[in-house]
């Protein structure tokens, strides 16, 4: 055993025998699963947004991200942090919600955006916000694909 890691990591790396032990396969195989179903939101967004003609239909392929990405976050927060379940999801509704309000203060009130700024930079503001989103469905995959590999 490494003698580097913090004693609060030490029972995670023994080997449990008893009915309590993790199952560290299916943690793996669940990795794969989230991967696959971010991959799945990052195609329909892409679709979503390549067709998109009007403003709204923009805004709309933004907001299909940051929802796909926050519904796997919450399906990987009740699958692997039960215990804690909804204070993730609090977290994570906050944080998507404040992504979004500094995005749109960020692209819509610089001085030097009046009286120019317009709905090009709604669009901007909510996909850097629907991006936000799918970088915690990463943070997530990662933070349990480091346990996975300890």
């Amino acid at each position: 055993m490494p003698c580097f890691l913090p004693p609060t990591l030490l029972p995670i790396m023994q080997t449990d025998t008893t009915e309590d032990a993790y199952d560290w396969d299916k943690l793996r195989n669940d990795i794969i699963i989230y991967q696959n179903e971010l991959e799945k939101c990052d195609k329909n967004f892409e679709e979503m947004a390549h067709k998109a003609y009007s403003t709204a239909e923009m805004v709309e392929s933004s907001d299909y991200l940051a929802d796909c990405c926050q519904a796997l976050a919450e399906k990987i927060i009740d699958e692997q942090y039960s215990k804690r379940a909804e204070d993730h999801k609090k977290a994570l509704s906050a944080y998507i919600q404040a992504a979004y309000d500094i995005s749109n203060i960020i692209y819509q009130t610089a001085d030097v955006c009046y009286p120019r700024c317009g709905t090009m930079f709604i669009v901007i503001g909510n996909n850097t916000a629907a991006h936000k989103a799918r970088t915690i469905v990463e943070d997530y995959i990662r933070a349990l694909d480091a346990l996975a590999n300890l």
